[in-house]
């Protein structure tokens, strides 16, 4: 029996009766939420869930259903059935993940980026406050230069991430001809509101509640910020090497980008 993101079976006798425009779910597309950190993920997470209801899965409990990341693939290749009865996945998974690429069904990408220097300075500073951040202890000693050039999990996450995500590539001008091919509602992440609303439309569902606001900075913390750092002007001309094509596309990237017929 599956478990949905909202902790309920998506095989519940009345889920029939609640399926999306009278069709069965096989019919309609999947949507995919690629959650990239520091983009408003955590509090799009929970509004997708909720506006999907049962219908929705978190890539987390996937994960633990499999036994594991690595199992996965498996997983799917012996629960030919476990698409659906769903509508969404969400989490941190990317356009060459197993869950995006196995599905027969017709893929709908959604995603928010954000101004890729921000995002990354952003991040550094939430993994500094967030003590139970695997990475916290190691970069609660560097400066945002040296976790750009000595901590290896996150210099990983400094090199074109959204781009490598969402589209699989790198490469701008390559993702500038894949969101032409392929559905995709991209928002901006000062235009949340707008990429809900386009969810909406082309998903007809809605929004049961505001959008959460959720990973705040908690109050009273005085933990240094990287923009206060002496060797942070060096940090964003390294960056700015480094995420060449996640600036590209963005600086050119309107509020919204929409690509998909709505079911």
């Amino acid at each position: 029996m599956q478990e949905s993101a909202s902790g309920k079976s998506a095989q519940d006798p009345d889920v029939v009766d609640r399926m999306p425009t009278g069709l069965p779910l096989r019919a309609l597309p999947m949507y995919f939420f690629v959650h990239v950190q520091k983009t408003g993920g955590a509090s799009l997470n929970t509004a997708l869930a909720r506006m999907f209801e049962r219908f929705a899965i978190f890539h987390e409990n996937v994960r633990i259903r499999a036994g594991g990341e690595s199992q996965i693939q498996s997983f799917l290749e012996k629960n030919t059935d476990f698409y659906d009865n769903l509508l969404i996945i969400v989490g941190h998974i990317g356009f060459r993940h197993p869950l995006i690429q196995m599905t027969h069904r017709r893929r709908v990408i959604l995603s928010v980026m954000r101004e890729p220097i921000e995002r990354m300075v952003s991040l550094y500073d939430y993994i500094r406050y967030r003590t139970e951040h695997p990475a916290h202890a190691a970069l609660s000693n560097m400066t945002l230069l040296e976790a750009i050039r000595h901590h290896g999990a996150f210099r990983a996450n400094c090199m074109n991430t959204q781009l490598r995500l969402i589209f699989g590539t790198p490469d701008a001008d390559v993702a500038r001809r894949l969101v032409r091919r392929r559905n995709y509602i991209i928002g901006r992440f000062d235009h949340l509101e707008r990429f809900l609303s386009a969810v909406e439309a082309v998903s007809g569902l809605k929004r049961k509640e505001p959008l959460p606001h959720r990973n705040a900075k908690p109050k009273g913390v005085t933990t240094q910020r990287a923009v206060e750092q002496p060797d942070y002007a060096e940090a964003v001309e390294e960056l700015s090497v480094m995420n060449a094509g996640d600036i590209s596309f963005f600086k050119t990237m309107p509020p919204l980008l929409v690509t998909t017929a709505s079911t």
